[in-house]
């Protein structure tokens, strides 16, 4: 996967839209840049402690079935999406949504 990706999938567990484990398969250390980078990351403050521990890093397949099973989702607390959407008579990104939401036209 991609650092996007990672990022992505560890964002939506801390939301709470999945709950999963994250590991990390560091096949013959591929990765080890990459985890060295988010140790650093956390020692440096940019990455808090909790958030650096979420995934799992392992070397072998067997090592990925362990880090399935021991798996333990942490609860945070949920963000409701439902009040994200503009409604139809609102202004959105500096576009007027008409009221039957069927066209948008600019506004400038």
């Amino acid at each position: 996967g991609t650092l996007e990706e990672f990022s992505a999938f560890r964002l939506w567990n801390r939301l709470g839209i999945i709950q999963a484990p994250l590991v990390i398969l560091n096949f013959e250390d591929y990765y080890n840049n990459f985890v060295k980078w988010i140790g650093f990351g956390a020692g440096e403050g940019f990455i808090s402690a909790n958030a650096a521990s979420a995934s799992s890093v392992v070397s072998s397949l067997d090592d990925i079935f362990e880090a399935f099973s021991s798996y333990s989702y942490v609860t945070h607390k949920r963000m409701d999406f439902s009040n994200m959407a503009p409604s139809c008579d609102q202004k959105y990104l500096g576009l007027q949504i008409p009221n039957d939401c069927a066209s948008v036209e600019s506004q400038d």
